[in-house]
């Protein structure tokens, strides 16, 4: 039957030779039909207790001493069943109840780095057992069996039983794995085991059992072999509704499916399919990667592919537990789960140790839930008045039934039953197909070791199921973990309905066993070489063989075969045959990639390994085979290896030459090669060449060369690596000796300098000729900066009488100059130019050309003020239209009165009068004037005294005003003050007054005395005068 040889973790080292004396080749067993390994099953406590079935009062019954091996007689008891109806069995949430938090096992190391802490786990999920552990779920999973069947719990049970009885696993989830791979005869796959003796060829199953001759140890998944009838088509479905997170061959060709499986509450599970055919069905779910997919659905077709040695398929689960998707190898779990009945499970334990190849190995406990949607039993607390409970689904068929009298467990104890695979077939006794379990814990959770009282037990069996046995014979066996034995417990039967009932005195594996009727048994084989191994270990050329066999079953042996390839093929045995080094098969590869190397058998140069297996007349084949090792003299290959220089520098290059004699094969760098030829090789750095040569029986040597690569040094630089335009930088360079070299295509010494002065930037090409004619070259880009010149004026634009500030900043310079006269690299300067003007800066460095920079001052113009009248000469009360303009935004008086810039005004003068336009800009006043003259003009202008002194302030000067309102022009207004008595003091002279306030008053100021009276004249154009009354102004200073 096939063997899965496959891994997806990580790649141990490979043991030592003196630790290879009881191993053998997976992939030498194509014949192999069905591995032996069994495990028991638990299930989920969730699903309600069914009655037992209840027994006429006069039943046969059997009697079993100590050993299997005791004849039993049948003997009669009064009933078989409960003395009180089953109670219901427990709920529990699904898949599994809480798991403790992790907790490091004694003397284990700390978390190695690179592995987070997970948070505590969620109800149900898989983690690290503690002191005390929950019982074991039974049941609420996702998973169904990855092959087509009718979906009942009947088949479900029957299909998960050891294949040699009539189920379809081949090999079970080891969980002291990876502490002791599978190593047996001397062969390893190497793995992280510890340096000690690994446990051998037993598997440490799911019911904490220790199958031996199970020769697949460290095994991490599940072997399903093909379906009857359809080795070449037996359909893989997936086990889970989920997403396709794979789709992928492998390097060494196997065909891997991984599906991705969120469960509420838990995280997520991934289920991984390996060794499927390359068929349609493969091609079309890699094509749908990272869609849904549905429980049941088609993913592939059983296959081969990969290292196997045969049809079948590697089933794996694992459990995300730490959420970061990686799904390491140390979070694979085993669907069962696992039942502590002897010890808790080492692969949910904390663990770290040194493994053969020195390594450090840290391994996080995981403990696995029970993930199978059908339940293979059931659980119940004890009460006061104890508890029956029974498996009950699926029909009677699959009845099991358990009744707890009162005394016999404490009340709050938990009882499981469970169905489990048949132990393996013996010369005396044979299975129904009814492996059974029973476990006990206490209300604190530890495991009970045997009851108080014996609790009575009974199986269901149909007739089909003992047709192999002789029925009389039946009873109840209960296994012996100490003394290694099954013993037969006192057993009532009701043939007739199909029960079978005994007490037990404690919990633990069980079984409804037989004397057998039929050859169940597998021959035995031997194999004889003519003479032994000499001194050092090496056999004599040729060698005899001859193959024995025998057959404990009694059927006697059918056939004999051999196979000297590792069991790739296979050759019928009918007389001794000759061994000789011709026939040495070559040693098997290693693995194709790290990922999937877990698994590599290794042999030793010269070695031949013998297979031999035999078959018997009933059909039953040998497994495992015999084996035997034989160690032929290799003489070493003769190699001879050089390479011309032994020295390069890199460009260069150097040829590697080599010779073999005595060779089968020769790989330079593990690429085969010519056993004579040549190569030309550039490294860039020292490497190291590896000729290996091999002979046909393994004998190999190895030669090193290493060729050295000196790198050509050159240092080439500046200082300073940057300038100012018109600064110098001095270039340097040297170069190891043996080169020619060239500065910008000019023949240099090795090592030398250069200062230059820059005005631009440059580029340095520095070559150096190898011997080989290959040239090195290196650029030396220098940038030359501009000189920085900073120039402006403030403001930019003035007024024909203003001035400006002109301001520069130069970052480095030799000599500055504005307009030719030297200044600092930064300063200020007023200009007023009255008109435009450019201003030059001028900044000059080393062999720089000089920088310029430029400012040119604009001068803005006075406004332009045109003043127009339509008419100048007019009679009295004719209208005459003013007009007037005035560039820009100016301040505009007519008459005394503010305008617009812009604007018009008519007038209906009844005298002569000088209409007046005062523009006042940046720079003074512009004055216009139209005389327009009214013919007749005879009054006298009219005069209002406007002055403001209030009565208790005086300003000083005093300003006396007065508004003058007349027809004509006015020729002149003049004023004179009294001081004193208005009657007898002179008056001053006249004074003229100046025309005019904002609001269009004559004025005129004159100091300020007390007793002051004022008189004003206004005389107009057409010679008409006025006088004011003499008024006296009373304020005080």
């Amino acid at each position: 039957m096939p063997r899965d040889t496959s891994s997806t973790g990580d790649v141990p080292a490979p043991p030592a030779h003196r630790r290879r004396t009881r191993a053998l080749a997976r992939r030498a067993l194509p014949f192999i039909g069905l591995v032996l390994a069994i495990a028991l099953f638990i299930v989920a406590i969730r699903y309600p207790g069914r009655a037992p079935s209840r027994a006429p009062a006069s039943l046969p019954a059997t009697s079993a001493g100590p050993s299997p091996t005791s004849r039993a007689e049948p003997v009669l008891t009064p009933t078989i069943g409960c003395p009180h109806p089953p109670a219901p069995t427990l709920e529990s949430p699904a898949l599994a109840v809480r798991v403790p938090e992790p907790r490091p096992a004694a003397g284990a190391s700390a978390e190695p780095a690179g592995e987070a802490a997970a948070e505590e786990p969620a109800p149900g999920a898989p983690g690290p057992a503690g002191d005390s552990a929950p019982v074991p779920s039974l049941s609420g999973g996702i998973l169904d069996l990855p092959v087509p069947y009718d979906g009942s719990a009947a088949t479900f049970r029957r299909l998960v039983n050891r294949s040699s009885l009539g189920g379809l696993i081949t090999s079970y989830f080891d969980h002291e794995y990876p502490l002791y791979p599978w190593v047996w005869h001397g062969f390893s796959f190497g793995g992280g085991e510890p340096p000690a003796e690994p446990a051998g060829n037993s598997v440490l199953a799911y019911d904490g059992a220790r199958l031996g001759e199970d020769w697949y140890t460290g095994h991490v998944g599940f072997d399903l072999a093909p379906l009857p009838g359809q080795a070449g088509d037996t359909p893989i479905l997936a086990a889970a509704e989920g997403r396709i997170e794979s789709a992928l061959v492998q390097s060494d060709g196997n065909h891997v499916v991984q599906l991705r499986h969120a469960v509420p509450g838990l995280g997520e599970f991934l289920t991984i399919y390996m060794h499927l055919q390359a068929d349609d069905h493969f091609v079309a779910t890699s094509l749908r990667t990272g869609g849904a997919i549905a429980r049941g659905e088609r993913i592939g077709t059983m296959g081969s592919t990969g290292k196997s040695t045969g049809v079948h398929l590697h089933f794996e689960v694992r459990y995300d537990r730490d959420g970061d998707g990686a799904f390491d190898r140390h979070e694979r779990v085993d669907p069962f789960g696992y039942v502590p009945l002897e010890a808790p499970d080492p692969w949910a334990q904390d663990a770290s140790w040194i493994d053969a190849a020195g390594r450090p190995v840290h391994h996080r406990g995981i403990a696995s839930p029970y993930l199978w949607r059908h339940p293979l039993g059931a659980a119940a607390t004890v009460g006061e008045s104890g508890v029956a409970l029974s498996t009950g689904q699926g029909g009677g068929d699959l009845e099991m039934t358990a009744c707890v009298e009162p005394g016999a467990l404490a009340p709050g104890s938990t009882l499981l039953v469970a169905w489990a695979p048949d132990p393996l077939p013996e010369p005396d006794w044979l299975g129904t197909g009814h492996g059974c379990l029973v476990y006990a814990q206490d209300a604190a959770g530890a495991t009970l070791p045997a009851f108080s009282d014996e609790v009575p037990v009974t199986l269901a069996f149909s007739s089909d199921d003992i047709r192999d046995v002789d029925p009389a014979t039946l009873q109840i066996q209960l296994y012996n973990a100490d003394t290694g034995a099954w013993e037969g417990l006192d057993t009532a039967l009701d043939l007739a309905r199909g029960l079978a009932q005994a007490r037990f005195p404690r919990p633990g594996r069980c079984a409804l066993r037989g004397r057998p009727l039929v050859d169940r048994l597998a021959p035995r084989t031997e194999i004889a070489l003519s003479a032994g191994p000499d001194a050092e270990g090496y056999h004599p050329e040729p060698l005899a063989v001859t193959l024995t066999a025998s057959d404990q079953g009694g059927a006697g042996v059918a056939v004999m075969q051999y196979s000297l390839d590792f069991g790739a093929t296979w050759q019928p045995y009918t007389a001794p045959f000759a061994l000789a080094p011709a026939a040495a098969a070559a040693a098997l590869p290693a693995a194709a990639a790290a990922e999937e190397g877990e698994d590599v058998l290794r042999t030793e140069p010269g070695e031949q390994v013998i297979l031999a297996a035999s078959e018997d007349a009933a059909g039953n084949r040998e497994f495992p085979p015999a084996i035997a090792r034989v160690f032929w003299r290799t003489p070493a290959p003769e190699v001879r290896f050089r390479a011309d220089p032994p020295a390069i520098t890199p460009p260069c290059c150097a040829t590697l030459t080599w010779e073999v004699s005595g060779a089968e094969e020769a790989t330079l760098d593990g690429e085969a090669v010519p056993r004579q030829g040549s190569r030309e090789i550039c490294p860039e750095s020292t490497r190291r060449y590896t000729l290996r040569a091999r002979s046909a029986l393994g004998g190999e040597t190895v030669a090193h060369l290493e060729v050295e690569a000196r790198p050509l040094e050159i240092l080439f630089q500046a200082a300073p690596p940057a300038v100012l335009c018109g600064r110098a930088t001095t270039v340097r360079w040297e170069v190891s000796p043996g080169a020619a070299v060239t500065l910008d295509g000019e023949p240099v010494a090795a090592a030398g300098s250069l200062t230059t002065c820059l005005n631009t930037p440059h580029v340095y090409t520095l070559s150096a000729g190898l011997p080989c004619g290959q040239e090195v070259t290196r650029i030396l880009s220098i940038p030359a900066h501009p000189m920085e010149l900073a120039f402006w004026a403030d403001p930019p634009e003035i007024q024909p009488c203003g001035c400006t500030t002109l301001r520069w900043q130069v970052a480095e310079a030799d000599r500055v100059t504005l307009d030719g006269e030297p200044v600092t690299l930064e300063g200020s300067r007023e200009a007023c130019p009255g008109e435009g003007r450019t201003y030059t800066l001028r900044a000059e460095t080393g062999c720089c050309t000089p920088a310029e920079a430029h400012v040119t001052v604009r001068a803005l113009p006075p406004p332009v003020v045109t003043f127009s009248a339509d008419r100048t000469t007019l009679k009295p009360g004719e209208p005459v239209t003013l007009q007037w303009a005035v560039d820009g935004i100016q301040a505009v008086y007519l008459d005394g009165s503010g305008v617009g810039g812009h604007d018009s005004r008519t007038f209906a003068p009844r005298e002569s009068h000088i209409y007046t336009l005062r523009v006042v800009w940046a720079c003074g006043e512009i004055v216009r004037e139209i005389h327009v003259a009214v013919e007749g003009d005879a009054r006298a202008p009219l005069i209002t005294l406007t002055t403001t002194a209030a009565p208790n302030y005086c300003p000083y000067p005093l300003r006396l005003s007065a508004r003058v309102v007349d027809e004509s022009p006015l020729a002149s207004v003049r004023v004179r003050y009294i001081v004193g008595d208005p009657g007898t003091a002179l008056p001053s002279e006249w004074l003229p007054m100046a025309c005019c306030e904002p609001d269009g008053d004559w004025y005129r100021d004159i100091p300020y005395t007390a007793g002051i009276h004022y008189e004003i004249e206004a005389t107009d154009s057409q010679g008409n005068t006025a006088y004011s009354p003499i008024t006296a102004v009373t304020c005080y200073p």
